[in-house]
Formats: structure tokens, C-alpha cells, sequence
């Protein structure tokens, strides 16, 4: 129990440190060696939470450990914020809303812009799904 329960806390603990709904909006404006310490940050995690050797790559640390790429993790992030920004009626996006007079309506045209500018990061940044240190 013991042995199993550490990892799982310590997965948890990782997704916790990465889930910051403020820390994602930073993506944009990180270089990509920033992104990839970060990724390395979260592959280091992964390799001493599960005792893997220093040369596993990304793509079997993230089956592993089922956490997403970073920049795939702060995508879905992103998007969860917005979500609830909109359902919860958030003052601060409410208020970007009418200064662009965004309504009912477009508000999914809103959303689709914010998804396809991730998307574009997402390319322009490129890392490849096999990229590992």
C-alpha cells in the first residue's frame, strides 16, 4: 500500500505544482527552452516517482505516468479556465467581454480564436512527441 500510495501522491503533487490555472497563461510568452526545462522538470519527477533510468524518453514517461506534455497540459488548462470564467460570470472576463462587446452569441467564436491561437503555439513550438533530453 505503502510503496503504491508514494507514487500516486507524489503524481498528484506534480499535477498540483503544474496546475496553477495563473501559471498557464505564462505559455505564451516562455521560449522554448524554457518549456522544455519545464518538461524535463516534470520528466525528472516521473523517473525518481517510479525508479526509471535517466535515458527514458518522454513518450513512455508520460504512458507511465498518464500526465500530459506540458504544453498539451497548459493547453487544456487554458481552455478549463475560460470555460469556467464564462460559466461563473468572472468579472475580470466579463468585463474584456463588454469592452469588446462579446456576446451570447460569439462567445464560441471567442473561444475558437483562443483554441486555434494554442494550436498555433502549439506548432510554432514543435516539440516533437519523442523529444527527450
Amino acid at each position: 500500500m505503502i510503496k503504491n500510495g508514494i507514487p500516486v501522491y507524489l503524481i498528484s503533487w506534480c499535477k498540483n505544482f503544474l496546475d496553477d490555472h495563473y501559471s498557464s497563461f505564462i505559455l505564451p510568452t516562455l521560449t522554448k527552452t524554457r518549456i522544455r526545462k519545464l518538461q524535463d522538470l516534470q520528466n525528472n519527477a516521473i523517473k525518481i516517482i517510479h525508479d526509471k533510468d535517466f535515458k527514458e524518453s518522454t513518450v513512455s514517461l508520460k504512458e507511465i505516468s498518464g500526465l500530459p506534455h506540458i504544453v498539451s497540459r497548459y493547453q487544456i488548462l487554458n481552455k478549463k479556465y475560460f470555460d469556467s470564467a464564462i460559466i461563473n460570470s468572472n468579472p475580470l472576463i466579463e468585463e474584456l467581454m463588454g469592452k469588446y462587446n462579446i456576446n451570447i452569441l460569439i462567445k464560441e467564436k471567442m473561444m475558437k480564436i483562443v483554441y486555434n491561437s494554442l494550436k498555433i503555439i502549439d506548432e510554432w513550438l514543435a516539440i516533437p512527441s519523442n523529444y527527450h533530453r
